[in-house]
Parts: C-alpha cells; sequence; structure tokens
C-alpha cells in the first residue's frame, strides 16, 4: 500500500503590483505584503513625533521659567532705594552707599551668584550706578565694643567711629534674610574670583567675625590721632577686614562676569604705592543723603 505524502505549500509574501512599483497603497491594516515591518515604521515614527513635541514643550517651558526668574531677579536687584540723610558723619542702621575711588563704581550684590554653595557664599561686585538700588545698597550694624559707654556719654552712640568694629548689611528690600558682607583667609579652594592671590569678599547669612570691619583714616601718618573720632560721611577712608587685617579692596581691571553684565571684582588685599601709602584701590567712601558720585576735591589730613 502505497502512502502519499502530503506536501505544504510553501507560503510567499503576496505584493501588489503597487508595492512593487514602490508605492505603499494599502495600509499596515491590510495584511498584504510586507505589513507587519510598515506597522512597526508607523508605530516608530508616532514615538518620534510623541518625543520631539515633548521635548519641544519641555525646552518651551524651560525658556519661559528662566526669563521669569531672570525678571523676578531684576525686579528685585533693581528696584529704587532712598539713601537717608545723615548729616557729616556716617550712622549706624541707616541706608548708605559705598563708593570706590578706583573704579569709580558702588559696592554692588548679586544674591544668584553662587560662590560657595555649601557654606551660602554670593558674589560682589562694585559698578557704576545712577541711583541707589537695593543691589547697591547697605545697611552698617554696630558690633558692641568697650568704648561703648564712652560714646554714649558723648551722644555718639550711634556714630560710627574710626577703629570701631561693625557689620555690612544688604538692605531689606534686597533679602528678606539678613546678609553680611564677609572675608576670608586666601586659599587654592577660597580665593577672588580672578585675583588667585587675593582674599575672596561675598554675602552670606551666617554672622561670625569674619563679617567684622572697621574704618581707618584716609592717611596713615594721621591713624592715631583719628582713632575713635567719628567717621566723616562723604570722605575717604580704608576699611579694612578685622580677622585678617587686609584692606577692602577693588581693581579696575578685574572683571567678574554676572547677569548684569561685566562688573569689577572686590577682594581684600592692602595695595600700596612705593611710599607703602594705599592706592586708590583701597579707597572708599560712604556716600550718604541722596546718593551719586562723591565730588572730587582735594582733602586736607587735619585733627
Amino acid at each position: 500500500k502505497k502512502t502519499v505524502k502530503f506536501i505544504k505549500p510553501k507560503r510567499e509574501m503576496q505584493y501588489t503590483p503597487q508595492q512593487m512599483m514602490g508605492h505603499g497603497t494599502f495600509k499596515s491594516t491590510t495584511r498584504i505584503g510586507n505589513w507587519s515591518e510598515d506597522l512597526a515604521l508607523q508605530e516608530e515614527k508616532q514615538k518620534m513625533m510623541k518625543k520631539s513635541k515633548e521635548s519641544q514643550d519641555s525646552s518651551s517651558s524651560s525658556s519661559s521659567n528662566f526669563i521669569q526668574q531672570m525678571h523676578a531677579k531684576f525686579k528685585t536687584h533693581t528696584q529704587p532705594e532712598t539713601i537717608e540723610k545723615q548729616g557729616s558723619h556716617v550712622s549706624f542702621d541707616k541706608q548708605l552707599m559705598l563708593f570706590n575711588e578706583d573704579t569709580k563704581g558702588f559696592l554692588s550684590g548679586d544674591l544668584d551668584m553662587v560662590l560657595d554653595q555649601f557654606q551660602e557664599k554670593y558674589g560682589v561686585t562694585t559698578v557704576a550706578a545712577p541711583k541707589p538700588i537695593a543691589r547697591n545698597v547697605f545697611v552698617l550694624e554696630k558690633i558692641p565694643g568697650k568704648y561703648d559707654a564712652a560714646f554714649e556719654d558723648e551722644g555718639e552712640a550711634d556714630k560710627l567711629h574710626y577703629g570701631q568694629h561693625f557689620r555690612i548689611r544688604v538692605c531689606d528690600s534686597l533679602s528678606q534674610e539678613p546678609m553680611y558682607l564677609v572675608s576670608e583667609p586666601c586659599t587654592p579652594q577660597s580665593c577672588a574670583p580672578v585675583s588667585n592671590d587675593q582674599q575672596r569678599v561675598s554675602l552670606t547669612p551666617h554672622v561670625t567675625y569674619a563679617a567684622a570691619w572697621k574704618v581707618l583714616y584716609r592717611d596713615e601718618s594721621w591713624r592715631l590721632e583719628w582713632e575713635n573720632e567719628m567717621v566723616q560721611s562723604n570722605h575717604p577712608c580704608v576699611i579694612q577686614h578685622c580677622a585678617t587685617g587686609q584692606p577692602l579692596n577693588s581693581n579696575n581691571d578685574k572683571r567678574v562676569p554676572n547677569d548684569f553684565g561685566s562688573e569689577f571684582e572686590v577682594s581684600c588685599k592692602k595695595r600700596c604705592d612705593t611710599h607703602k601709602v594705599e592706592l586708590d584701590t583701597n579707597v572708599w567712601y560712604f556716600v550718604v543723603g541722596q546718593g551719586g558720585r562723591p565730588k572730587k576735591k582735594k582733602h586736607t589730613y587735619t585733627h
């Protein structure tokens, strides 16, 4: 008895004449030709389109958020401020500006310029300004000292004196949390943004001895005579860091880029001429009244 072997015919892929000519007439739902690859290609295209759309939406959203953040920052940092009239001497707890002789700019803070995220240190520079704004207005805070009783007896308890320790704080409109001007010894891990051999100066909410400063008379030969005398407003002086003994410094050839443009670096470094007299980089003015740049005049160093 012969057995008949049934041979199963091979199933070949069927293509339409249009597909053979390169035209995709039928959709992938019609099971003709290379329908599985067409379906996979269609799904892949949909995924790519969805991913591209999400990326565009995310980019647009992040760009919009960045613009809003910058707008809020500029609004906070540049809002107009007033400088209180203090007469011929500098007072505590009143708003004023600090003007540098070399850069012809005012001390200015930038709370978005992070110098040290762990220790909460923020940038400070000097830049010219036509009027007082939140970022360049500061307040002096008195640090208790041994001569406070004597100053109070003389009716000068609210006045800043040469050699008296004090803190420099940003105005309340710039930061709800008190931020103080500080400096620290120069190390490879902590130095000025541009000058590696100079002490870093920054703003921080932490109150330590690093935030203590004192004012020295401009002429070094008269400093002993002017010790414990009231500091004159709109008058040249040297602001010295108490912990390190280095004066506050700002140089017109050292620039730091930030969101406001290119501004002058602030550091702590004593810079002298051949006669060991501080250069203009170490000379500052406490600007009171209506602010503005101090008038250039010849000063006579008399007591």
